[in-house]
């Protein structure tokens, strides 16, 4: 709901209610996935959980406004605020190792209750002003963000089961006691400044700085011993170049760091996760020729993160932090109107990362997950003169091999293809259907375990703006 008193002030008001009761994929072994498995291929809908047992229940609602006031034609006053408070009820019987027969599959089973509680609000002031042949956008806030996050999680065990005649029903067995229990409160207070500078509309200079106070405690409800997690400090900063040359070229460069609150938590040995620390550099080319309904984007860039947070593979029920990752890559699209009823999107990436720097004996190994190459086409077309509103597209998108986490096998790649068609009965009304993998290719990603891509798949949305 929005509110104008007048054309200097409008306040928004926000709320959302989310309760979703769903239930949880862990995933399947790599034998029969995307390694050899002497008796075949898993089927794809194969589940390995209990279907009285396993749950994902989520509840969630925020409230919040967004209020902002020109206090004259050059400043404006902006303040957001954001409470949310969640609850989620996880139930999930996860795989373990396969047999020598590759049929049976080793399980265990993890119930989890969080409790999530945060509030957040942001001041800022923009000031828009000129000097000589500059335009400056200055701009200054202050942030405070309060939050609380409970969990306890239980272990427990439960029959093998044959994944290629699976009989559902095993009795779940979860200890009595408390495979973790914690609470954790943080503090994080921010103050930031940005200023942006266009100098004689041919330079563009970005220039910003942030300093973050972030303050943490747990407390082991199994133990009732409270520590400080962490009492600590950053300024982080970014700066940017841009110049804008006649013929629409425009190279740049920027640097910029981050420092991020943790998530809520805590690893399998009951300590709480440090805050995300990074840094990035990254240098490019855009082209867009005046008149031409035509993009072109290059880039290289590198990014180093600390405390990257993953799966622990000890402990696949827990989280763990490495040390630093690293990821090196390049970054090329181009977007372009062929004709009036036309348009065209490609793009390709090349990403060469590795953890640099590890806490759990994985330093060399790729991230897991993540291809090396990956690439996209997409096309759509607009009937203007022969049937008016209706448009059809298709594209294909390609995810080169990858590894799991552990990176003990490859994955292999695959190639996806999608298509859509539209149809806009009236200025407001409009009909979609969206085909999703049209050829029903048979592809997996793996991480701690491996997953099945989403079959081919239909949806249809009816969509009104006002």
């Amino acid at each position: 709901m929005r509110w104008e008193p007048n054309d200097d002030t409008s306040l928004t008001l926000l709320a959302n209610y989310q309760n979703n009761e769903t239930g949880f994929v862990y995933g399947l072994p790599a034998e029969g996935t995307v390694l050899d498995n002497i008796n075949g291929d898993i089927d794809r809908d194969r589940f390995i959980g209990e279907p009285d047992f396993d749950k994902y229940d989520v509840q969630n609602h925020t409230l919040g406004y967004l209020l902002r006031h020109d206090i004259n034609d050059q400043m404006t006053f902006r303040q957001n605020f954001l409470h949310f408070d969640g609850k989620t009820d996880w139930n999930y019987v996860g795989a373990g190792a396969v047999d020598a027969s590759q049929q049976l599959v080793s399980r265990g089973a993890t119930a989890r209750a969080d409790e999530n509680r945060s509030w957040s609000i942001d001041n800022q002031l923009e000031i828009k002003w000129d000097l000589g042949a500059s335009q400056h956008t200055s701009l200054v806030g202050l942030d405070y963000t309060e939050q609380s996050f409970e969990r306890v999680q239980y272990g427990g065990s439960v029959a093998d089961l044959n994944l290629f005649n699976p009989v559902y029903g095993s009795v779940v067995t979860l200890s009595n006691t408390p495979a973790g229990h914690g609470k954790q409160d943080s503090k994080q207070l921010g103050l930031y400044a940005q200023e942006h500078i266009k100098i004689a509309d041919k330079w563009v200079v970005m220039l910003g700085g942030r300093y973050d106070k972030i303050e943490s405690d747990s407390k082991n409800k199994l133990t009732n011993i409270t520590t400080e997690d962490y009492n600590d400090d950053a300024f982080t900063g970014r700066v940017g170049l841009v110049y804008l040359f006649d013929n629409g070229l425009a190279p740049y460069i920027s640097y910029s760091e981050s420092f991020e609150s943790p998530p809520g938590g805590q690893d399998a040995n009951g300590s709480a996760f440090q805050p995300t620390e990074g840094e990035q550099y990254e240098i490019g080319l855009r082209y867009q020729p005046e008149g031409q309904a035509l993009s072109i984007t290059a880039s290289v860039y590198k990014l180093t993160q600390k405390n990257v947070t993953t799966t622990d593979l000890d402990n696949t029920a827990f989280s763990i932090q490495e040390g630093e990752v690293e990821s090196k890559g390049f970054e090329l699209e181009a977007r372009a109107n062929l004709t009036n009823n036309l348009n065209l999107i490609a793009s390709y990436g090349y990403i060469d990362n590795a953890v640099t720097e590890s806490n759990s004996g994985t330093e060399g190994n790729r991230f897991g997950a993540v291809p090396r190459h990956m690439a996209s086409l997409w096309t759509d077309y607009k009937f203007t003169e022969t049937v008016p509103g209706l448009g059809i597209g298709a594209g294909a998108r390609y995810y080169g091999r990858s590894y799991n986490l552990a990176n003990t096998y490859e994955v292999p790649g695959f190639t996806v293809v999608d298509a859509v068609v539209n149809y806009s009965l009236t200025p407001e009304w409009s009909l979609a259907l969206n085909i999703n993998n049209v050829f029903d290719e048979e592809y997996a990603t793996c991480s701690y375990a491996c997953f099945y891509g989403v079959e081919r798949s239909a949806v249809v949305t009816a969509t009104y703006n006002w």
